[in-house]
């Protein structure tokens, strides 16, 4: 592929749309920075906060830790801190300067502010919309299908910025149609590094700094140090074996911290960040220990750094548009399981909001329990080195 066709260009538009710093989990920032932005359009500190959210807003918001807020949890700490420290310009680092001070603002406000978190009537996964009033003013900012994607900011029921939302589609951002496997690995092999340094030099330096951390510190169920520490071939030098370990817990690591109130950044891929340290924390600590050069990490982490991280599972049938080169059968054993695990989920709330206590953590193996009104489900979860007996 040549520097002046068309979809080299788009590549590299693209790389710099989805390798984006984010601060923790990425929806919670998005309300954040939704709020923030209602905040500024309505020029003064609102007494009245309405957080209208799609479902799944909601559920990806509800339980986790937002960055530099003391640890609170949930889309009302999300909101009261990009309105009351957050920086609207810096987007998804929308509260990375969040100093303590602000963070006691940030606790009072939630004390003495209605803030009411709303199921939006809408279509979209992705939807919010933060109304903020203050006395007769009111503002209103809505993002929809992609956490920056500001489609509409109102102050006082008049429209000051709108577009059209009408799918799930991405408005405004570089058209995907074109991709394909091989002319995603056309592109890694023949592109000139210095066309896509400069982003993947951010995700690589972000995301290999909070697997670190996570390593050191304590965040959630610590995932990645219990698999070092309880695996025999950690620290047995570059085997295989170790290798593998320590590719595998360094990403759990940054998952664990991100998810866990880290205040470190990470570079998102497709809005996640889980998603951004699995395609770069692995190949760097292979590459390295293969001895590979910087222009080879480079070309390797540009290939996985691709948009088809999240293609839905078939779950009834392929939809129409799923690409044909990323087909695979279906395996109706596991989709029939999942369902079952789901709709089990759905009817008990035991297994939602139930006491969470770690019982057994090993290299294999790890049980938990959930209790909740005198109900208490154990969760035994294996990993099999090879197939089920």
């Amino acid at each position: 592929m040549v520097k002046t066709d068309k979809k080299y260009q788009d590549y590299v538009q693209i790389l710099k749309e989805e390798l984006v710093p984010a601060m923790g989990c990425t929806e919670p920032i998005a309300v954040a920075y939704c709020a923030a932005l209602a905040r500024r359009t309505l020029g003064e500190m609102p007494d009245d906060v309405i957080v209208e959210a799609s479902g799944n807003i909601i559920k990806n918001v509800k339980s986790v830790v937002v960055p530099n807020t003391g640890h609170l949890r949930g889309i009302p700490a999300a909101a009261a801190a990009g309105i009351v420290a957050g920086d609207e310009n810096r987007q998804l680092e929308v509260i990375a300067s969040v100093t303590e001070a602000q963070q006691k603002e940030i606790k009072t406000y939630l004390q003495n502010t209605p803030i009411r978190v709303v199921l939006a009537d809408t279509p979209l996964i992705f939807d919010i919309i933060v109304t903020v009033s203050k006395a007769d003013h009111s503002a209103k900012v809505r993002i929809a299908n992609y956490h920056t994607n500001v489609v509409l900011i109102e102050k006082d029921n008049q429209v000051l910025q709108a577009c059209d939302v009408q799918s799930d589609g991405e408005e405004g951002l570089t058209d995907r149609s074109f991709m394909t496997v091989e002319s995603i690995l056309d592109f890694a092999n023949t592109v000139e590094i210095e066309d896509v340094k400069p982003v993947l030099d951010v995700q690589i330096a972000y995301n290999m700094t909070i697997a670190e951390e996570g390593l050191r510190g304590d965040y959630g169920a610590n995932i990645g140090k219990v698999l070092i520490q309880s695996n025999p071939v950690a620290g047995s030098g570059k085997t295989e074996e170790a290798i593998k370990l320590t590719a595998k817990a360094m990403a759990a690591a940054g998952s664990d911290a991100r998810m866990n109130g880290c205040e470190l950044p990470v570079c998102i891929i497709s809005g996640s960040g889980n998603q951004g340290m699995t395609a770069s924390i692995p190949i760097v600590i292979y590459a390295k220990e293969l001895g590979k050069s910087e222009e080879e990490i480079l070309k390797t982490i540009n290939a996985g750094t691709r948009e088809h991280t999240r293609i839905l599972l078939p779950w009834n049938e392929y939809p129409a548009d799923f690409r044909e080169g990323l087909r695979q059968p279906i395996n109706e054993e596991i989709t029939k399981t999942y369902k079952e695990l789901i709709a089990l989920r759905h009817n008990d709330k035991a297994l939602v909001y139930g006491d969470f206590e770690v019982l057994n953590k090993k290299k294999d193996r790890f049980v938990y329990s959930r209790t909740l009104n005198g109900t208490t489900y154990i969760v035994d979860c294996i990993r099999y080195t090879s197939k089920f007996p």
